[in-house]
Protein backbone atom coordinates (compact mmCIF):
# COMPACT_ATOMS: atom_id res chain seq x y z
CA UNK A 1 0.00 0.00 0.00
CA UNK A 2 2.81 2.40 0.58
CA UNK A 3 4.43 1.89 -2.82
CA UNK A 4 1.00 2.57 -4.37
CA UNK A 5 0.31 5.42 -2.11
CA UNK A 6 4.07 7.24 -3.31
CA UNK A 7 2.77 6.56 -7.07
CA UNK A 8 -0.38 9.02 -6.30
CA UNK A 9 -2.23 5.45 -6.73
CA UNK A 10 -4.23 5.22 -3.60
CA UNK A 11 -5.90 8.49 -1.65
CA UNK A 12 -8.17 8.97 0.92
CA UNK A 13 -10.88 11.26 -0.06
CA UNK A 14 -13.72 12.86 1.71
CA UNK A 15 -17.94 12.67 1.61
CA UNK A 16 -17.87 15.77 -1.45
CA UNK A 17 -15.39 14.22 -3.63
CA UNK A 18 -16.91 13.49 -6.95
CA UNK A 19 -16.30 10.62 -8.71
CA UNK A 20 -14.67 10.62 -12.40
CA UNK A 21 -14.56 8.24 -14.88
CA UNK A 22 -12.69 5.16 -14.92
CA UNK A 23 -12.20 5.95 -10.53
CA UNK A 24 -12.14 2.31 -8.62
CA UNK A 25 -13.85 2.83 -5.07
CA UNK A 26 -13.66 1.39 -1.83
CA UNK A 27 -16.21 2.94 0.85
CA UNK A 28 -15.41 2.31 4.18
CA UNK A 29 -18.19 3.00 6.74
CA UNK A 30 -19.01 2.51 10.62
CA UNK A 31 -21.87 1.34 11.48
CA UNK A 32 -22.74 3.71 15.14
CA UNK A 33 -23.84 2.01 18.50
Amino acid sequence: LAAARAQGKLRLEGKDYVVQDGDILHIRFNVGK
